[in-house]
């Protein structure tokens, strides 16, 4: 994506200056306090500096003043970001503690007073650009679901979806605002030369120092200027077809609450009575301190009845019986909080310890549904790379998060292994074999690996030198669809190769199959049926069959050539028969890449008008895109990271952390090879599908971070303890103590989540729901772990109960998400 200033914002302000900070994969779930300390630091600081008076005669808040003059705007009206919130500081307030890197931005902003504020990248819809608003066009605030016009003329940064900000600096909007859960942003300070711009450089750069060390990640810095109008990155923004997508996904897996907070809602609506809204929520709070449960139905309320909400809201608390399994209700700013008793927090831990009554339990959630999940794809006579491991790795995992809610679930794989990328490779390795007076069959003798690492270099070849052997090449992909002699038996024995290569990689990360579709099995059933149904669905067009996807809002696409080859379109209806003849199901849930979106819309919608039968059963799941920090791939130029290489890099950064004394070397090898999938699966699984990921393979190692690693230690941490004691096997606890500490309950608050957590990866199709979950056991464990003992204290049968809890709940979930535990690391 591209970050851009258009020519006629300097036309008007030649000596503006933009330093754009990005920081990929970093956690906004750190250094809390430390973040709030250094921002009201900053605002003391602000106050013995400044009064109303000097604030606004210094030359970096007047420079700001008279720009948003000249382009329109009433700064009295539309105050400069960095003016507004230190007006706020001087005259006593204070800026609301958001979150952490927010917190950052902001006393950095009014330290430096300077316009500085946050984005989340991964809600970058294209290229972001400031340029002049041309009125009218939208802008959503935040916290509000009504846009707010741009006036004509204003200066405004903005996407290709709409804006996200107004007046220069950063007044936010609800989508790309910065959240605990963003891991990607950019962060933009601007300025202008002769007044702040040796500032702004210091600044942005001692802002990376600082946030990199709080919350980690890679960063980098764009500087736009006059003479540096325009700067690409290498990361991959969404699409407006992205985002319609992820509408219509959040749309379809609305969350439904069970379980507790079913019993909550249902509690609510008894007392609502005709005053109803089935349109509130109930669920956790962000901070623990209110409480185990909350809702926002008082909200809701207060926009229909016209009334204060905190008002709402205690008239509906104080209508709340007593229960099993509420302790008290607490009304906050409008919120009504809920805090469970400390019986029902423990009973929900001891579920845990029994895996089999767990596991039929939350198994009645999909009983009996049949859900097909197709997944991996990696085309034959290509190498494995990192957009391949994501799909196989999260494809795996999901169908194990739906097999354990209980569904029936059939794993399928459709691979290409006919077409021009085919037809490609065997061209380049011809030749490269005639180079090498070598044959097939010498290479039939190589490894897997380096037999496909050789047709990754004939493909890279053939891509290279296609324009100049055009008809060679063409030729050559007519004949594998006619199944000419000439060419079939090199066809067959780099097929082979190819999947021999996968099923290594298959087995390593812990995955099967139950059929593999390819596309060469399903083209002749696929041009059938699309040469049946021109007069109904289809149309002739120029000698081609299409689908005519613009009577539906969509596009149209080809599903036969000119020439009589099914295209992919046209081999997917094929396909959709074929998986339903072995596995008739009720979901078909197809995990690809995002960059397929718009062809998914179109092919599912032919399905379905195709044959009834298939409306509402086939999915995509659009995967966001894999970046490996630091590189570039492309396999049509040979630029190819594979998914091998990959997992050489992790296993030798992960060595150096392996306790090796007093172990063979055979225990040691098994370590690294089971933390090695380790640290590559949590890596792509802690992001959200649809989101864009960034794999870096310093941080998947990080015993200490947000990381596989850090699970399987915690987990053999765990194990070690359990080791210790002399207690029994204890799956229950009689009571809990009196006296339990700060982190101990921290910890006994999040074990009854488990389930939801569970449930709610299956609804959502998002195993990083779980990852997330593990990552805050582990944190809360080991946070217990450091300020107490276990073994020989009083307490060490309630604690050991503990530990027993938080090993069970990694196990499980590591096991969902494909991950091996370690005894020992």
């Amino acid at each position: 994506m591209k970050f851009k200033i258009d020519k006629n914002v300097f036309d008007k302000f030649p000596d503006l200056v933009v330093a754009i900070p990005i920081i990929y994969g970093f956690d906004n779930n750190k250094s809390k306090t430390e973040s709030e300390k250094i921002l009201r630091d900053a605002e003391d600081n602000l106050r013995n500096k400044f009064t109303l008076e000097s604030l606004i005669a210094d030359n970096r808040a007047r420079k700001y003043m008279d720009c948003f003059v000249k382009f329109g705007c009433d700064p009295d009206i539309f105050t400069p970001a960095h003016i507004a919130l230190s007006k706020r500081v001087i005259e006593n307030g204070q800026i609301p503690s958001i979150n952490p890197m927010v917190n950052l931005y902001n006393a950095f902003s009014i330290t430096n007073m300077t316009p500085f504020g946050g984005e989340d990248l991964d809600k970058v819809c294209g290229d972001f650009k400031l340029f002049f608003a041309e009125g009218g066009e939208k802008w959503y605030p935040i916290g509000s679901k009504k846009s707010k016009p741009a006036v004509e003329g204003e200066l405004v940064w903005g996407d290709e979806l709409n804006l996200s900000t107004r007046s220069l600096n950063w007044r936010q909007c609800e989508r790309t605002k910065l959240t605990s859960n963003s891991k990607n942003g950019y962060f933009v300070m601007d300025g202008f030369r002769g007044v702040n711009d040796d500032l702004i450089k210091k600044a942005a750069n001692e802002f990376l120092k600082q946030a990199t060390e709080m919350f980690g990640g890679e960063s980098e810095i764009l500087w736009l200027d006059a003479k540096n109008m325009e700067v690409e990155i290498s990361f991959v923004s969404k699409s407006k077809k992205d985002f319609e997508v992820i509408k219509v996904e959040r749309k379809k897996n609305k969350k439904v609450e069970m379980g507790i907070a079913g019993e909550i809602k249902k509690m609510l609506l008894e007392v609502l009575g005709a005053n109803n809204s089935s349109e509130f929520s109930v669920d956790h709070p962000a901070n623990t301190q209110f409480g185990d449960y909350s809702t926002n139905v008082a909200m809701i309320l207060s926009k229909v009845e016209k009334k204060n909400p905190n008002e709402i809201a205690k008239g509906i608390a104080s209508l709340i019986k007593p229960s099993d399994i509420i302790e008290k209700v607490e009304v906050v700013g409008g919120f009504i909080n809920f805090y469970l008793k400390k019986n029902v927090l423990k009973e929900g831990a001891e579920k845990i310890n029994y895996e089999i009554e767990f596991k039929n339990k939350v198994g009645e959630f999909l009983k009996n549904k049949k859900i097909m999940v197709e997944f991996a794809h990696p085309n034959t006579h290509k190498e494995l790379h990192i957009g391949h491991m994501r799909t196989l790795i999260t494809g795996e995992s999901l169908a194990r998060v739906l097999e354990f809610v209980g569904a029936n679930v059939f794993r399928a794989n459709y691979q290409g292994d006919i077409g021009p990328h085919v037809a490609k490779a065997i061209w380049g390795t011809r030749k490269l074999l005639s180079q090498s007076n070598k044959s097939f069959k010498d290479w039939d003798k190589e490894s897997f690996g380096e037999k496909s690492h050789f047709l990754g270099k004939g493909y890279a070849l053939g891509c290279a030198e296609y324009e100049d052997n055009k008809d060679e090449i063409d030729k050559l992909n007519q004949s594998l669809y006619e199944k000419e002699l000439s060419v079939m038996s090199d066809y067959q024995l780099t097929r082979q190769w190819s999947l021999d290569y996968y099923n290594e990689f298959y087995e390593r990360f812990g995955t099967r199959f139950d059929k593999l579709f390819f596309e060469s099995e399903i083209a002749n059933k696929g041009k059938e049926i699309v040469e049946s149904l021109v007069g109904t669905i289809l149309e002739k067009s120029e000698g081609a069959i299409v689908f005519d996807g613009e009577k539906y809002g969509l596009h149209k696409r080809v599903f036969e050539t000119a020439l009589g080859t099914p295209t992919y379109e046209g081999k997917e209806l094929g396909l959709a028969y074929a998986q339903r003849e072995v596995f008739e199901f009720d979901k078909n849930i197809h995990v690809v890449a995002n960059e397929q979106a718009g062809y998914f819309q179109v092919v599912i919608k032919a399905i379905e008008l195709m044959d009834e039968w298939f409306k509402d059963r086939e999915h995509h799941l659009s995967m966001g895109m894999v970046t490996l920090v630091g590189r570039k791939m492309s396999s049509r130029t040979g630029d190819v990271v594979t998914v091998d290489s990959v997992l050489d890099e992790v296993k030798e950064s992960i060595r150096p952390f392996i306790k090796t004394e007093g172990m063979t070397k055979d225990a040691i090898e098994e370590i690294a090879e089971v933390s090695t999938i380790g640290a590559v699966k949590f890596s792509i699984l802690k992001s959200d599908p649809m989101s864009n990921s960034i794999f870096d393979i310093k941080k998947s190692v990080d015993i200490e971070g947000d990381s596989g690693p850090y699970l399987q230690y915690t987990y053999a941490r765990c194990q070690s303890v359990l080791g210790k004691t002399k207690i029994l096997e204890q799956k229950n606890i009689e009571e809990i103590p009196e006296n339990i500490n700060d982190e101990e309950m921290a910890l006994l608050r999040e074990f009854y989540k488990f389930e939801e957590k569970i449930i709610e990866a299956a609804e959502r199709y998002n195993p990083a729901v779980i990852a997330e979950f593990l990552l805050t056991i582990a944190r809360k464990y080991n946070e217990f772990y450091a300020k107490h003992r276990v073994i020989g204290e009083k307490e060490e049968v309630w604690r050991i109960f503990l530990t027993k809890t938080t090993a069970s709940t990694i196990k499980i979930g590591l096991g969902l998400l494909g991950i091996k535990t370690l005894e020992k690391m």
